[in-house]
Formats: C-alpha cells, structure tokens, sequence
C-alpha cells in the first residue's frame, strides 16, 4: 500500500473513534484494508515511525456507541470475510489503533454470519460478557451462553434467541417491541430489565423481571394459552417435561450474582449445581446422579473463591469425597462409617 494510502486510512480510523460520519466509499475503503494483513501491518509501521512526532492527546472512546455504529452498519451487509488482525504495537494501539482494534475484535471474536444472515454472539464456558445491541439495549451473556438475531434487528423487529442466561436492559421502542425466545419460552418488553435462563437440556426455563413490566407465552403449547403478566421481583418457571408454568416471587440476590461474579444456590438440585459449576469453572464433573437425588444444596461462592473452596463446602453439607486432575473432578458420595 502506498504512503499516501495508509495516511489516508488512518485519517478515517481517526475520524471514526471521533464518531465522525463516514460515507459509503470511505466505509468500503476502510473494510478492503481490513481484509490485508500486509495492510494492517504497513499502518502498524506508519504509526510507529510517526509516533514521536505526533501530537500526544488522550483517546476519549465511547465504547458503546462505538460498537452500536459498527453493529448497526455490518448488520445490513449480507456476508463479509472474517479478520485477522495483529496483536503487536500494543503501546501505539492504545491511542491510534483502538477503533481498529474493537472493529476487528468484534468481528473475529463475536460476530458470526450465517448464510441466512443471523447474526450470532457467544460465550465459552468460564466466560462472561456484556454487549450493546443495535438499538442500545446491553445484553449481559452468563458462561456458555448464545445470542443470535439477524440483520433486520431495530428496522423490522427487535426479537432475540437465547440459549442459556443472560440479562437484559432493554433500550425502550413502543413501536418495537423488544423479544426474548428461549426455546418455547417469549418474552415480550417495550422497555425494562429482566433476565431468562434456559440452557440447552434443563428440565426447566425461566425468566425473572427486575424492572418495568413483560409479558410470557408458551410458543409450543398444546393449547392457546394467554399471555402472563409479570410484575417486578416475580419470576415465571416453565417446566419442560409437563409444559406447566408457575410464577413466584424471587431472591433479588440469587438472581443478580451471576454479573456480579458469584455464584448463588438456593435449595438447588444437586445434578443442577453440577451443570453450572462445569459452565462457570470450565469443568467436567464425574457423579453417579443415583447418589445424590434427593440432596439440594444451599451455597454461596464469593468473587474470588476457587473450585476447591466451593467443593469443601458441597463436602461439609452433604458429605463428599472428590479428586481433581486438571480440569477433570470426580465426585462420590461419602458413606456413612
């Protein structure tokens, strides 16, 4: 790439963390050069031999509308290839190369398009994370979690599918309503915050409304039924097996850990502390699930607490012997002497 070239696309790198508007040509431009990693190492060097000389000022970067701008753009564009962006020249990145970095981040590690032009958000167990939907709602993912929506988010609908956990404050649209499916569970809001939880395999799907108002039908049912109306600090639990509902009131608390790093049970199934112990640490758990069908457990594990701490304290309840290899834990009841 030319001198001249490089100059220029820096030029429009600046603009854009400066939320400037770019026109279609530019876009493109910019999008081409992403594609190059000869390109993108070029630029590297360009800001490495001017860095000296250039005027040192502090990057005031709105993330969000940041990437709002980038989501909503790549939304409307049918298919694009995957980039590859270098991890090198970190101290001039810092300043120049961010709106670079968080474009290319968000498409390689984030963002993928399917043929039918969904759009899909992911995390792997033992990770979680927040996002800014198109329309401004911010999405909190739990480990193991998936987002997907397409490319007609906040034109023509605002519907997401989830599977597994994950909060929303849901940016307000009366004429848009905001549309969560977990499975044969939707949840319906114009604007408020909520949170659903249904991974693929649990016997039961909820959802659980912290603020505003949201309204939840059964998708697959048997029979029509109406939709129930929740009202803040009331959760709805659909089990699966039977397709019955209840609603009931819900520990605040429990609810909310998750994105404040802890883990919280209630009276929990032990098969279901298992699941999620092996979603948030990244495990896998050996257990004879005959020995431990009527054991439910009460436990709180802080920011901080390991693996190990949290398997003492399952050991000093009910009575256990483990052994950890790695990332492998085998579990046994403890019998009685």
């Amino acid at each position: 790439m030319k001198q001249s070239n490089i100059e220029s696309v820096y030029h429009k790198i600046q603009l854009l963390s400066k939320y400037k508007r770019l026109n279609d040509e530019e876009y493109e431009t910019l999008k081409i050069f992403l594609q190059s990693d000869n390109d993108i190492e070029q630029l590297n060097l360009f800001i490495k031999a001017n860095w000296d000389n250039s005027e040192k000022e502090e990057a005031n970067i709105d993330f969000k509308q940041i990437l709002n701008k980038i989501k909503q753009r790549e939304a409307d564009q049918k298919a694009f290839r995957k980039v590859k962006i270098l991890k090198t020249f970190q101290k001039y990145a810092a300043i120049f190369l961010l709106p670079l970095i968080i474009y290319a981040s968000y498409v390689t590690l984030q963002m993928n398009i399917s043929p039918s032009n969904e759009l899909s958000i992911g995390t792997k167990k033992g990770e979680r994370t927040c996002i800014v939907l198109p329309d401004g709602t911010e999405a909190h993912l739990n480990v193991d979690t998936k987002l997907t929506y397409n490319n007609q988010y906040n034109n023509r609908n605002r519907t997401v599918f989830v599977d597994g956990e994950a909060f929303f404050k849901v940016k307000k649209n009366a004429k848009i309503p905001f549309i969560a499916t977990l499975r044969n569970l939707e949840v319906k809001a114009l604007g408020t915050e909520f949170s659903v939880k249904g991974y693929k395999g649990d016997k039961t799907i909820e959802a659980s409304l912290l603020e505003g108002s949201v309204s939840v039908r059964l998708t697959k049912s048997p029979v029509k039924e109406q939709a129930h109306i929740l009202k803040p600090g009331q959760s709805l639990t659909l089990k699966t097996i039977t397709n019955t509902v209840q609603i009931n009131s819900f520990n605040k608390e429990i609810v909310n850990s998750w994105r404040e790093n802890r883990l919280f049970f209630e009276n929990t199934p032990f098969e279901d502390v298992v699941n999620m112990v092996e979603r948030w640490f990244n495990v896998t758990i050996n257990f004879n699930p005959s020995e431990f069908t009527n054991d439910a457990l009460t436990v709180r594990l802080d920011k901080g607490d390991s693996l190990k701490n949290l398997l003492e304290v399952i050991n000093g309840a009910i009575g256990i012997d483990y052994t950890i290899d790695n990332n492998i834990i085998n579990i046994k009841k403890r019998q009685p002497m």
